[in-house]
């Protein structure tokens, strides 16, 4: 269990990151059981599109995975040393 405010707020972020992806994965599977469905030109034509969301979506998803990491490594990198006000 989390102890710190920095490890509540990591333990939320993955907590909110499994729900994120857990809802993405159920409504892919669900569009494209649909899709199949369709007659097979329709079905193509949803399925490509569907790809390209999803591919955007993963894009979307990664962003503040890497804004995370370059403020944690830029807090690591900052340092307050006497004097340097």
């Amino acid at each position: 269990m989390p102890q710190t405010m920095t490890e509540v707020d990591d333990f939320r972020k993955t907590i909110n990151q499994a729900s994120i992806e857990a809802i993405f994965q159920f409504a892919m599977h669900r569009s494209m059981d649909s899709a199949d469905r369709a007659e097979p030109e329709i079905a193509q034509l949803k399925r490509g599109r569907l790809q390209e969301k999803i591919e955007a979506l993963k894009e979307q998803m990664a962003r503040p995975k890497e804004i995370d990491t370059q403020m944690r490594a830029a807090k690591s990198n900052t340092s307050v040393t006497p004097g340097s006000r």
